[in-house]
């Protein structure tokens, strides 16, 4: 197993939400080398926009995607912020299917969601590890403006 601290980043799909969180975690390879594994649910493919974001991420980051997630059942009327919070809930037994995986190999120190993820709070109690909420934007100030 590694010795480097990792952490495993789950964002709420979206450029938005993924963008501020790569931030983050590049300070924090910058700042503390750690390393990091974006897990991504989704409930369709990648965009084009995502999947070369992701491709490009510097060497300590790293991607996994989930399954996809079947949303067929919520209305096409129903506010996004739900349709996130559902997709999240849905996606949690892959996340902690990769959580297991991840600890195999790599000494996982944290589990970081963002503001629609707080559902996955509980897998990272579950495997013991520090789980961090937060916003985006807060994330990456913190990040930003850290001490080193």
């Amino acid at each position: 197993m590694e010795s480097t601290p990792h952490i495993a980043i789950f964002p709420t799909p979206g450029m938005g939400h993924l963008i501020p969180l790569v931030q983050f975690a590049k300070r924090l390879i910058s700042l503390h080398k750690f390393t990091a594994t974006f897990i991504m649910p989704n409930e369709e493919p990648l965009s084009k926009a995502q999947k070369m974001f992701l491709d490009t991420l510097p060497d300590g980051l790293d991607y996994v995607v989930l399954p996809q997630v079947n949303l067929d059942d919520i209305s096409d009327d129903v506010k996004i912020e739900t349709r996130m919070s559902v997709l999240i809930s849905r996606s949690l037994p892959s996340l902690r299917d990769m959580v297991k995986s991840i600890i195999t190999t790599k000494k996982l120190v944290a589990l970081v969601v963002d503001l629609f993820g707080t559902d996955a709070l509980d897998v990272a109690i579950e495997f013991k590890g520090l789980a961090w909420p937060g916003s985006d934007s807060w994330l990456y100030t913190g990040a930003w403006k850290g001490s080193t």
